[in-house]
């Protein structure tokens, strides 16, 4: 899998030996928490291994696990601001 940069991505963290993570950092509008999203680009062989063991294994590294989401859509969205149009969202 790689990371790929999303319409939304508004951040980018880096490691030093690791590969750039693109993200869009938001705010849920529900509770007030800060989170980010990540997308994430299959390779036709890891798509055929999905296909085959319906699984996908999430890592979380460290000793406390937040709370997180696999999905296969965005579930990210950003209020439009009074006034302003699609275009200033871009």
């Amino acid at each position: 899998m790689k990371p790929v940069r999303t319409d939304t991505c508004n951040a980018v963290y880096t490691l030093e030996g690791c590969q750039d993570l693109p993200v869009t950092k938001y705010t849920n509008a529900d509770n007030g928490e800060m989170g980010v999203e990540s997308c994430w680009e299959l390779t036709p062989d890891e798509i055929k291994q999905i296909q085959e063991t319906g699984k996908v294994y999430l890592y979380i590294q460290g000793s406390i696990v937040p709370p997180v989401l696999l999905t296969t859509e965005s579930m990210v969205y950003f209020e439009k601001e009074e006034g302003a149009t699609d275009d200033e969202h871009e």
